[in-house]
């Protein structure tokens, strides 16, 4: 178990360097930051559900993905530097957490 969890941690890193790769995009790619945020919000929890065996379905996946995506919308409509990208960064925070703490509740119960 301890190398899985290794594993996942390594995973989780490469995943984040190429989140910021996809972030240094967002002047030659529109809605380079809102993919970026679906894609690591999509990578991170396929990576934990099959390699930690975590008990996360795939629509609860997608739809956290999808969610997670459209919170950096705000970067794209008004402004990627200060206040917006805070305020971003925050409503990506609580979608993730939210989902993670379903997933958590979830396998207490069962």
């Amino acid at each position: 178990m301890k190398l899985r969890i290794l594993f996942h941690l390594a995973l989780s890193a490469l995943i984040y360097y190429g989140v910021v790769l996809l972030f240094a995009t967002e002047g030659l790619m529109p809605l380079g930051v809102v993919l970026a945020a679906f894609s690591g919000s999509l990578l991170f929890l396929l990576v934990t559900k099959y390699l930690l065996r975590k008990n996360i379905s795939i629509l609860q996946i997608i739809l956290t993905a999808i969610a997670s995506g459209l919170t950096f919308l705000i970067c794209d409509i008004f402004d990627r530097y200060g206040f917006f990208i805070g305020v971003s960064v925050l409503l990506w925070t609580l979608v993730n957490g939210f989902s993670m703490n379903i997933e958590y509740r979830r396998s207490r119960k069962g």
